[in-house]
């Protein structure tokens, strides 16, 4: 039974985030002695999965991701389908387990796999090659007779050392480096010119039960550290790696075990970054790991209000929290940190708890926490309470956007729509842009179609980094752009016009405040009311899937171009308008 694993194509030719449990998945398979071909469309042109299905023949197709490629992975069945009609489809992923059900209904393949991919993809195969039916795998879903059919949770895998190592060489992970959204990262520090940052797992799930986030396994396990460094010093010698992100949706809940790491990383010489949680933080620890290599730390703050923080099951304190932030700074590791709005318990008091702490520590670590909204992920409970109360009533559209059946945020506390709307399009922009500390820019120059290299004096230790690349593109305009500083390892601002000079900057400025119009447009009750049409929306969607086949995405479109692409599909709006209108006129004559 031969086997092809595809990685969609994520960010239609741009810089991505490649998918380790494809990676896992393959090596799993081929050590099980399956027929295991591997495809990354990453770094192929879009005809390229119909040319390796013309020519492999494969009997199982299977791919999977996140819930937010729902539109690359709805492309990559219907082309699967298109191309081999003989072969059976299979997902995986988030995708696939978070909510069964609908991406049955909306994708169509053959089985989903369920929770971890290893031993339910096996057992899959297995029942195929045998003539069984996939009923009696555990951990696996099917369609039968318009119902869903899910069998039982598959046992995980309880030594993550007995798995063998991500299918780098399959996947072109070589290649991935040159393209990695890590590869010109400016919101961390690295002493290399060209970074080459490999992620790498070193547990799966998670302790905390936060109500925002999904999680494929409920239970929390790790690999040994010394397995861990065994697999680093692989990538090293194999793909010249001189950075380490350690993807883990949490690094550790001892500081043991942080440590232990520490001791063994030190002597490679490379600089790494992982998540954390606050209550875990102490400053000798913290020392450790700066000794060590380590440049970034990425926190789950989420909120500095205590009963957002309740609502939100978080298990921390906004004491903890700030003590955490406090002596991060103090140890000279850039933070990683977002605050969300939000929640089912969020009011506008709520919201200015956390705003105020915001604005408090502007000039420490402010400029290192985002701003944004709670997102109801699919397989979280704030999911399965908004599809209980029929609060989703278009999924198709939340899969693909994020938003509801009108294209706006959902809303899922107690206040009013229209102070929600207040709140996360002017309160919380307006609040980012004041709270912004701006660097100074010197030297300037041009050292590509997009890039300019600078150097640059940072508003809080007042220290001067230089040899500081920004890409900055007319396709997407913005006034300003954040960096960490090469000496305190803080963030902060740069604006545009330090990098442009006065006329181009000017431009940008022009075309970022018709971008943002454009977004309060699309708030708008009328807005809403036309570009989610059934008729308007089934044509854009349509015009978009042209582009794609053409080798285009227009996410990824320069300015003109972009432009140019939007006259295109008004155009064929209005003229499929007009036959569709002259259509019913002849057909009442008649």
């Amino acid at each position: 039974m031969r086997v092809l694993l595809v990685m969609p194509d994520y960010h239609y030719g741009g810089p991505y985030a490649i998918s380790l449990g494809l990676m896992y998945l393959s090596s799993y398979l081929k050590r099980a002695g399956w027929d295991v071909a591997t495809l990354n469309l990453n770094h192929h042109p879009p005809g390229r999965l119909a040319e390796v299905l013309a020519a492999g023949r494969f009997d199982v197709v299977a791919t999977g991701g996140m819930f937010t490629y729902f539109p690359q992975l709805r492309g990559l069945v219907a082309a699967v389908r298109r191309e081999s009609p003989g072969s059976r489809v299979v997902l995986g992923g988030p995708i696939a387990s978070a909510d069964p059900e609908f991406a049955l209904e909306a994708l169509a393949p053959d089985a989903l796999v369920i929770g971890e991919g290893e031993r339910p993809m096996d057992g899959l195969l297995r029942a195929w090659a045998e003539g069984g039916a996939p009923e009696a795998v555990p951990g696996v879903a099917v369609a039968r007779e318009g119902r869903l059919v899910k069998t039982g949770p598959a046992e995980l895998v309880s030594d993550l050392d007995r798995l063998p190592w991500p299918d780098y060489e399959g996947f072109e992970f070589g290649r991935f480096l040159e393209r990695s959204v890590s590869a010109r990262d400016p919101l961390s520090v690295s002493p290399h010119a060209e970074r080459r940052a490999a992620p790498v797992i070193s547990g799966r799930g998670c302790a905390a039960r936060c109500t925002f986030c999904y999680r494929l396994t409920p239970s929390y396990r790790h690999r040994a550290v010394a397995d861990v460094i065994r697999e680093i010093e692989h990538l090293r010698a194999a793909y010249g790696v001189n950075e380490v992100l350690v993807w883990d949706d949490l690094f550790s809940v001892t500081q043991d075990r942080i440590l232990d790491f520490c001791a063994r990383i030190r002597p490679l010489g490379l600089t790494w970054g992982c998540q954390l949680r606050v209550p875990v933080v102490t400053a000798s620890l913290l020392r450790t790991m700066k000794d060590s290599g380590c440049n970034l730390i990425s926190y789950g703050l989420e909120s500095a209000s205590p009963a957002v923080l309740r609502s939100m099951r978080k298990g921390i304190s906004v004491e903890k929290m700030e003590a955490a932030l406090a002596l991060t700074h103090e140890a000279g590791i850039t933070i990683q940190g977002n605050f969300i709005f939000g929640d089912p318990a969020e009011t506008w008091e709520t919201a200015q708890e956390t705003l105020a702490f915001y604005r408090r520590h502007r000039r420490d670590f402010g400029n290192s926490i985002s701003l944004g909204i709670v997102v109801p992920y699919p397989g979280t409970s704030l999911y399965r309470d908004l599809r209980a109360r029929g609060r989703l009533r278009n999924l198709q559209r939340f899969y693909e956007t994020g938003r509801d059946e009108r294209g706006r945020w959902i809303n899922m506390t107690s206040m009013p729509e229209a102070r929600f709307r207040r709140l996360l399009g002017r309160l919380l922009p307006a609040e980012e842009r004041r709270c912004r500390l701006f660097g100074r820019v010197l030297g300037a120059r041009r050292a590509g179609p997009d890039l300019y290299e600078f150097s640059y004096v940072c508003p809080l230790c007042g220290g001067r980094s230089d040899g500081c690349r920004l890409e900055l593109s007319a396709a997407r305009p913005v006034s300003c752009l954040r960096l960490a500083c090469r000496l305190c390892r803080q963030r902060s601002y740069v604006p545009a016009r330090g990098l442009l000079g006065w006329r181009r900057a000017a431009v940008f400025a022009a075309l970022s405040g018709a971008g943002a119009l454009w977004r309060r447009c699309q708030e708008t009750d009328l807005f809403a009311a036309l570009r989610y049409h059934p008729a308007v929306d089934g044509a854009w969607n349509a015009y978009k899937e042209r582009l794609r086949a053409d080798g285009a995405h227009f996410n990824e479109l320069r300015a003109a171009p972009a432009f140019r692409a939007r006259l295109g599909f008004a155009r064929n709006l209005a003229r499929d308008l007009l036959v569709r209108a002259g259509g019913k006129i002849i057909r009442r004559r008649r």
